[in-house]
């Protein structure tokens, strides 16, 4: 059988189970966006840790917006301070 054949396995019931996708720099950059626009702290888990991703955390970083982040498990946090609480 050739890798583009499909293989059809019979069931006997409903299949029960979850995946979990890989990390997508796309999606972690719009939801750091996100996260940055958000009042309070924002943890993101699952982010994918890529160069993109390092610059657009830089980035919101360099505007005032902290943005931590474990490696490890892939997370991210950010604490936005609202205008009045800077002053």
């Amino acid at each position: 059988m050739s890798q583009s054949e499909a293989y059809r396995v019979p069931t006997c019931g409903p299949v029960i189970g979850s995946i979990r996708p890989p990390g997508s720099k796309s999606i972690t950059n719009r939801a750091l966006i996100c996260a940055a626009l958000a009042e309070g702290e924002s943890e993101l888990t699952g982010a994918l840790d890529s160069e993109d991703t390092q610059v657009m955390a830089a980035a919101l970083n360099r505007l005032g917006i902290a943005v931590l982040g474990q490696n490890r498990r892939q997370t991210r946090r950010r604490q936005r301070h609202r205008q009045n609480d800077l002053a």
